[in-house]
C-alpha cells in the first residue's frame, strides 16, 4: 500500500490496476456526494475529450515518423512544438 502512494508509475502491473480502481472508486463517490454531480462529469468528459485527442496526435506522429517526417504533404513536416 505504502509502495502505491510513494509511486505514481509503478512497474508491478497488479498495483497499477488497484491505483486506476481506486480512482475510479474515489470519483464515483464523490459524483454521489456532491451537490454538482453534473458538474464533475463535464470536467470528466473534457478530461476524456483532451486525452482522445491526445492519443490521436501521438498516432498521426508516430505515422509521420514512420513514413519520414517532411516527406510528404500528409505528414508532420517537422516545423513547429511536437
Amino acid at each position: 500500500m505504502t509502495r502505491a502512494l510513494i509511486s505514481y508509475t509503478s512497474p508491478d502491473p497488479l498495483v497499477a490496476c488497484m491505483q486506476a480502481q481506486s480512482a475510479t472508486i474515489f470519483r464515483e463517490r464523490m459524483e454521489h456526494r456532491t451537490r454538482f454531480p453534473n458538474a464533475l462529469r463535464g470536467v470528466k468528459l473534457v478530461f476524456l475529450f483532451y486525452y482522445v485527442i491526445h492519443l490521436y496526435a501521438c498516432v498521426y506522429f508516430h505515422i509521420s515518423k514512420w513514413e519520414g517526417i517532411g516527406t510528404s504533404r500528409w505528414v508532420y513536416n517537422g516545423e513547429g512544438i511536437a
